[in-house]
């Protein structure tokens, strides 16, 4: 379950709570759903077409259409998780992908999700647990499984960098991200701090389609549920902006961005320069660039043509829906100089 989307692997290290940048998870539902097929003697192809009858699961490798597939299942079930037929769902779905936060970030969060809308509880991270036919009865009854599992996860490390540093260069870096990125994303060191607070759309301008993804009608049928505990520990009714994250162990968790957009922090730092297509999401230390700390890809002005809808999915394309990678221009304040020594700084977090 929870490790599907957050049991990553990046430089050859496999560490728990980063993002799988390996996960398609619509490629997976159709090859299964082809191999029954075959086993029953019916059409593969066919049962390929229809696995998940026309809700995608993600348009790219290592991002999921996970707000929209949580909407699709609470709209299957009642305020105590009892399943109903057919589903309540009344507004259209906002299909957008998103990438698997590292959870070593759980700790320092007051509110979680990428727009801070839901509350710190165990019921919250409960949405995950409604797979479709289990009874409410069974979900509401793993609540002390999952207290174990958010306390496993708040007691979670970040990665250290793996490589060499310029440490004169670093401390540079220091000084230019705390005159210019702290305000945001927090300090670090022994007075570390963290304001975790919700950066308005007008400021960051990263793509806009998760903020707008989750209905006020979604909102509210939470709201009204076990999750909330009947309303007691609510998700807020309107999304305002993104909670800049905090940047511990940010060398591992690239791509970058609420999307995974943007392969590489020189990337994040030179907006300008972020790839309109890209692919490349290999997981051997080869395949990790310490230089541009983040993913060694192969950058393309557009997806090559005739592809399978499988095969296109194995590159990043920012012109598909959710998947800019513009906005978070706040890099433009710093020359080159001071961005790489940023960057240095960025590998000590």
């Amino acid at each position: 379950n929870c490790l599907a989307c957050h049991g990553g692997e990046v430089a050859g290290q496999v560490i728990v709570g980063l993002g799988n940048t390996q996960q398609d998870v619509q490629t997976l539902l159709e090859d299964l759903a082809a191999l029954r097929a075959k086993g029953r003697g019916a059409d593969p192809e066919a049962a390929r077409a229809n696995a998940t009858l026309g809700f995608p699961m993600n348009f790219a490798r290592g991002v999921t259409n996970a707000t929209q597939y949580s909407i699709l299942l609470g709209a299957m079930r009642d305020e105590h998780l009892d399943l109903v037929f057919p589903p309540s769902v009344s507004q259209d779905f906002v299909h957008n992908d998103v990438d698997a936060p590292a959870w070593w970030h759980f700790r320092k969060k007051r509110r979680i999700y990428f727009d801070g809308m839901a509350p710190k509880t165990v019921r919250t991270l409960m949405q995950f647990t409604m797979a479709p036919g289990l009874p409410g009865e069974k979900i509401r009854g793993w609540e002390d499984e999952l207290t174990a599992i958010r306390d496993t996860i708040a007691s979670l490390e970040p990665p250290a960098w793996p490589y060499q540093l310029d440490r004169e260069l670093a401390e540079r870096g220091r000084a230019a991200f705390e005159a210019t990125c702290s305000r945001c994303h927090g300090t670090y060191g022994e007075t570390a701090t963290y304001p975790g607070e919700v950066v308005p759309y007008s400021l960051v301008n990263t793509d806009p389609v998760r903020l707008d993804a989750i209905s006020r009608e979604s909102r509210q049928r939470y709201n009204r549920s076990w999750f909330s505990s009947y309303g007691a520990e609510p998700v807020e009714l309107e999304s305002r902006g993104y909670v800049a994250p905090p940047l511990d162990g940010v060398w591992a968790s690239a791509p970058y961005f609420h999307n995974g957009s943007v392969p590489t922090l020189w990337h994040v730092l030179h907006p300008d320069q972020r790839p309109a297509v890209w692919r490349g999401w290999g997981t051997a230390e080869s395949d990790y660039d310490p230089e541009r700390v983040g993913l060694r890809v192969d950058v393309l002005e557009r997806v090559p043509k005739g592809l399978s809808p499988r095969e296109r999915r194995g590159y990043y394309d920012t012109a598909v829906i959710s998947h800019d990678a513009g906005g978070h221009r706040f890099p433009d304040l710093l020359d080159d100089d001071a961005k790489r020594a940023v960057l240095e700084y960025l590998k000590t977090l």
